[in-house]
Parts: C-alpha cells; sequence; structure tokens
C-alpha cells in the first residue's frame, strides 16, 4: 500500500524527469535515495513525504504544486473544450461539493460563505495540500504553529479547530506554511468533514423554523434537543450556542420582514420606485435570503463560533473601540491598557483573512503598543450585534457615522499614556 505524506502525482513526477532529460537513477542521485524508491513515486507504489516531495520538485527546477494531483491545481480553461459545464464542476469547489452531497449550488454556496464572502471558485487546495506545497511535515507544522500534534491533526484530517479557537489558529497555521491566512481559511471551510457537519446543522435548523414562523417569541434554550445535537457537532458549549442559534432565529425574522415589506412596497410603490428594478431586487434577494437561511445559519454558527472571541477579548475590544470613538485621532493604545495574553489573541484574531488589532514594539521604549487596522470598524460593525447576543453583559457602544470617520486607513496616530482601560 503507498503510504507517505497523502496527495502525490507519480505521472507527473515521470513527466517532469523525462522532460528534464534525466534517467531515474541520476534523479535519485540528486535528492539522495535510490532509483527503485523514484519508480516506485512514479507509479503510485510509494507517496514521498513532504520534504522528499519538495527535493524532487527542486531537482527538476518545478513548481511544488506541479507534483499534486491534478483536482488540486487549478486549470485554464480550453477553447476547445467540449463541455464547458464539464469544466466548471471540475474547477468549482460549490459544485463539486454540491454533486457529491446532492445539493443544489444555491445552497452549497451559502453553506460555504463566511464574512460575506463564497470561496473562490479555483485553487479548491486542502490542508494536506498546502503542507505538501510547503515541503514540511505534519510534526514539523505543529512544532512551528506551536501547537500538539494531536491538534494538528485533528485539524487536517477532521477539520476540527478546538473548541473557542479566537481566530488564532488559521493565522498560526498559515505562518508556519508562508501563505496568506485566506488560503488556510478557505482549506477549512471546503473541508469535506466540515462541509457535512455543517450540513447536518442546517438541517436542524430548518427543523425549527416551522416553529419560529408560528410563534413570534419562540427561542431556544440551552437544555433544548437542537441546541444538544448543535452542540455535539460543532463541539461548542450548549449555553453559548443557544445565544448564537437564537441570534441566528432573530436575523431569520428580521429577513422575513424585510420581505414582507417589500411584497407591501411593491403593491404600493412610490413615485420614486415605479420605473426601477429597486423593489424587485429586494424581493429577490430577501426570498433568496430565506431559502437559503438554513445553509446560512449553519455555516455563521460554524464560523463565528471557532473564531468567536472570549467575553475577556471582547470586553477589552468594545472598551478601546469605545475609547477611540471619543478621540478625534486613531489611537496607539499601551500595554498597559491591554492585557498580555488578550493582546496577542487579539493581534491574531483575522477578520477576512486580515488582523483586527496591529501589535507593534516601541523602538524607544522598547513597550508593545496596539492599533487599529484598516478593516477594525468593519469587523465590529459587522459582529456587534452578533458579540451582543453572546455576551450580552458587556457593554460594547454603537458608532455614529461621525464617530465611524475617526477609523481611516491612514491617520497620524498619538499614543495614549493615560491610566488603563480597566
Amino acid at each position: 500500500m503507498a503510504r507517505g505524506a497523502g496527495h502525490f502525482n507519480g505521472p507527473a513526477l515521470r513527466q517532469a524527469r523525462q522532460t528534464a532529460g534525466l534517467s531515474a537513477e541520476r534523479l535519485a542521485k540528486r535528492v539522495g535515495t535510490t532509483k527503485a524508491m523514484v519508480l516506485a513515486y512514479e507509479t503510485g507504489k510509494t507517496i514521498p513525504e513532504a520534504g522528499r516531495a519538495a527535493e524532487l520538485a527542486d531537482a527538476l527546477s518545478i513548481s511544488r504544486a506541479a507534483l499534486l494531483p491534478a483536482s488540486t491545481v487549478r486549470e485554464e480553461p480550453d477553447a476547445d473544450r467540449e463541455s464547458q459545464t464539464q469544466y466548471e464542476i471540475s474547477n468549482s469547489p460549490a459544485l463539486r461539493l454540491a454533486q457529491q452531497f446532492s445539493m443544489t449550488k444555491g445552497q452549497m454556496e451559502a453553506l460555504l460563505s463566511v464574512d460575506g464572502r463564497v470561496v473562490p471558485r479555483m485553487h479548491d487546495r486542502s490542508l494536506r495540500d498546502l503542507r505538501q506545497i510547503a515541503g514540511i511535515s505534519g510534526v514539523e507544522t505543529a512544532i512551528q504553529a506551536g501547537i500538539s500534534v494531536t491538534t494538528y491533526r485533528a485539524i487536517e484530517n477532521e477539520g476540527r479547530l478546538p473548541s473557542r479557537g479566537n481566530g488564532r489558529f488559521p493565522a498560526l497555521l498559515a505562518k508556519a506554511l508562508h501563505i496568506p491566512v485566506k488560503h488556510v481559511e478557505d482549506a477549512l471551510i471546503l473541508h469535506p468533514s466540515l462541509v457535512l457537519r455543517r450540513i447536518e446543522v442546517a438541517d436542524i435548523f430548518r427543523s425549527i423554523l416551522p416553529q419560529v414562523d408560528e410563534n413570534p417569541d419562540f427561542a431556544v434554550s440551552s437544555e433544548s434537543e437542537p441546541v444538544q445535537t448543535i452542540a455535539e457537532i460543532l463541539a461548542q458549549p450548549p449555553a453559548i450556542l443557544s445565544r448564537a442559534v437564537n441570534y441566528e432565529i432573530h436575523d431569520y425574522r428580521r429577513a422575513l420582514r424585510r420581505q414582507s415589506d417589500a411584497l407591501s412596497r411593491a403593491k404600493y410603490p412610490l413615485t420614486h420606485e415605479r420605473n426601477r428594478g429597486t423593489l424587485a431586487n429586494q424581493l429577490s434577494r430577501s426570498r433568496r435570503r430565506l431559502r437559503h437561511a438554513p445553509e446560512q445559519a449553519a455555516a455563521r454558527l460554524w464560523w463565528s463560533l471557532s473564531q468567536a472571541l472570549t467575553i475577556r477579548q471582547w470586553r477589552t475590544y468594545a472598551s478601546l473601540i469605545d475609547v477611540q470613538s471619543r478621540m478625534n485621532q486613531r489611537v496607539n493604545f499601551p500595554d498597559s491598557a491591554v492585557e498580555l495574553d488578550v493582546g496577542n489573541a487579539l493581534s491574531l484574531a483575522r477578520f477576512r483573512g486580515h488582523p483586527i488589532l496591529e501589535a507593534s514594539t516601541d523602538p524607544y521604549q522598547r513597550a508593545k503598543v496596539y492599533k487599529f487596522t484598516p478593516l477594525s470598524l468593519s469587523f465590529y460593525s459587522q459582529e456587534r450585534e452578533f458579540y451582543t447576543h453572546l455576551y450580552p453583559r458587556v457593554y460594547a457602544p454603537s458608532l455614529t457615522y461621525s464617530e465611524r470617520e475617526k477609523f481611516p486607513a491612514r491617520v497620524a496616530t498619538v499614543v495614549v499614556r493615560s491610566t488603563p482601560v480597566f
């Protein structure tokens, strides 16, 4: 049986070797192995470890991705291709997973949506593929990321992020693999085991929607059967999960109200709306939102809870936002205002692949300072309502338009040396 790192394209190795004009014996000498082992790699009898695969690619002057299976490497469209549909299926994760799990493309895209975006149509690579391209083993990845080997294997094989990971693990893995965080996030979103778990959560959420439609005051408790089942699937505490599910129920009711409002306005449109497609577009969006509500709820529940800040971290972040909103300039917060472990976690937490808080060291006083990044306001504005449901006792101010203007991307900064936030 083939053994080794996992995915490997033996025929691609043979073709690259023949193109380079090398015999199996010469290639073996270059990478420090035997001719028999190189032939075993090419025939698929043996799969090389990540480090060996990297050495083979370097010896042949090709990219490491070229030795991965064709299904993990982006193909370019062919004008003479007979079946464009088949090409799209082969290169679209949403279409391929929709066929695999017998769902529509719209349902799968809703299930794969995160932070308001759908994962790319191309570059469908797993975490194992990304690690092989980096040329390191799973043990080395775990060491460089500062996590246990068991934790990393659970992430790679099962797509299981540790409970309440606070958004740190994708950033740690991206740093270990020397790739953008977004690539790690996309690999996790597309993990088949995770997709299956989100489908199970969507089915449970769909089962409680009739009760939501019938009872305007319906809410779930931590002891209810749906919450207990979802908590087991997502490996989350039932008390926290029940609040997140109730937030999704609240968002679903809001979508219902928007649809009702769009229908009423369609019957009696205002003058400026009669000759435009505004109402039709709003109604179409509302219907699509309600049609895919279970899948969107499942996607948000998994992603939001796996990346959620702890109550200490959210309290600190909201307090910093409050201080910033009262200032006339962007502010650098000293380490006296932010606890060390909280500051480290916030600087590792990601929103759309970017940090929500930036940490730097003062070159003169050698003190760590923190400042907001260009996406800090977007993160706070989008997630504030969710965290208000998750941690109802934490004060999180709502920002007015004038206060939002104090969060530009590039403005002169001042350092706050006053009393700590807490």
